[in-house]
């Protein structure tokens, strides 16, 4: 029978927590974007706050998805 080194279950653990931080910061960036394009339509939010917005969304996202891949 084949057994895994403590070694190769900490590789495994730490691939696991990496995909799942991505995946979170991926969901994240897609629903802050989704929310500030909505209140770009309805509201009178000047476009010129657009990259502003967009560098604070991705580094709030990139923030929590590294928190969450680090425990």
């Amino acid at each position: 029978m084949f057994r895994m080194s403590e070694e190769a279950i900490d590789q495994i653990g730490n691939f696991r927590r990496i995909i799942k931080g991505s995946l979170i910061s991926i969901v994240i960036t897609i629903l802050l974007l989704v929310i500030y394009s909505v209140l770009l339509t309805y509201t009178n939010i000047a476009e010129s706050t657009i990259p502003i917005v967009t560098l604070a969304i991705t580094g709030i996202s990139i923030l929590a998805g590294s928190q969450i891949a680090r425990k």
